[in-house]
């Protein structure tokens, strides 16, 4: 009976290390659920804003699809509000605008989305010169911004204190989920 108990203790002190594999029965080391199927799919638990937003203290990185705006939302964690951001699918629209050379002054470029969002989307802009990483001697934008952002485009406006060569800016035009 001793040596039962003494087998006992040992098994279940021992540290375990469980992963769970549906449809596979070696999941990759790296995961903690593996899913896998030839023809069948993940369905992500779905619900309305509503919902979404009724869950008690949500971990960072937690994922759903929201019925509302039909797209995949995922927590990212806030001290003061919900912040949750939604990911791809129409609601998100990027393009690179090659606007070439600049003069001094502003320069205005518009940006019409190839698909009406439903509302004003949080749009973020990055700056880039030539094609390369290194541009050694390039000039810098003194500014640069987003103007008359609507749910049909926006406007980039940027400007320079010296002409600048071969501009480049690339964006992203993100439907807010809250």
């Amino acid at each position: 009976m001793k040596q039962l108990v003494l087998l006992m203790y040992m098994f279940l002190s021992l540290p375990l290390f469980c992963q769970i594999g549906i449809g596979t029965t070696s999941p990759d080391n790296s995961s903690a659920l593996e899913v896998n199927s030839s023809n069948k799919g993940f369905l992500m638990p779905r619900m309305t804003t509503l919902e979404r937003d009724a869950i008690v203290t949500p971990a960072i990185g937690l994922i759903i699809f929201n019925l509302d705006t039909n797209s995949f939302n995922y927590y990212l964690g806030s001290t003061s509000a919900l912040n949750w951001i939604s990911i791809l699918g129409t609601h998100t629209q990027a393009g690179s605008l090659n606007v070439g050379d600049t003069v001094t002054g502003w320069n205005y470029f518009n940006i019409i989305f190839s698909n009406p969002f439903k509302t004003i989307p949080s749009i973020e802009l990055t700056f880039r010169e030539g094609t390369g990483i290194d541009n050694a001697g390039s000039y810098s934008a003194s500014h640069f911004k987003v103007a008359n952002a609507s749910n049909t485009g926006f406007t980039i406006g940027i400007y320079e204190t010296s002409v600048t060569y071969d501009v480049y800016i690339d964006w992203m035009a993100i439907l807010k989920s809250q």
